[in-house]
């Protein structure tokens, strides 16, 4: 059905009529498909670790936190300097700046702390 080749679909979806409080919705018998989530080739992370040499410091933290973290874009606009603590290498994300409204603290890596720019070029 979904690539135009059937007009009725031979599965039944379930039990579920629409209208009706009794019974709910039920799956059918073949589950849907889900597409995964794309992620990088090898050589693709690797180009963009490459144009990330040519940026800021700040532009390279950012990325590294968003790497470590799993943070998203809000979060890493919105942080501020006093959300870092160095000293035990943790970030402090504010409740307003999360999905869940729930305040937490995550770690980062040792390798992002380090965010000056070196000899070698090192993108963190």
């Amino acid at each position: 059905m979904d690539e135009g080749l059937r007009e009725s679909n031979p599965v039944r979806l379930g039990p579920y009529t629409p209208g009706r409080r009794r019974g709910g919705p039920h799956h059918g018998l073949v589950p849907r498909l889900t597409k995964l989530p794309w992620i990088p080739s090898e050589q693709q992370w690797l180009g963009t670790l490459q144009v990330a040499l040519e940026e800021p410091v700040r532009n390279r933290l950012m990325l590294a936190l968003a790497y470590d973290g799993a943070r998203r874009r809000e979060q890493l606009c919105s942080l501020r300097t006093d959300e870092l603590d160095p000293a035990h290498r943790t970030l402090r994300v504010r409740a307003e700046t999360t999905k869940n409204w729930l305040e937490r603290v995550v770690p980062y890596s040792a390798s992002t702390g380090v965010c000056s720019p070196s000899a070698t070029r090192q993108p963190f």
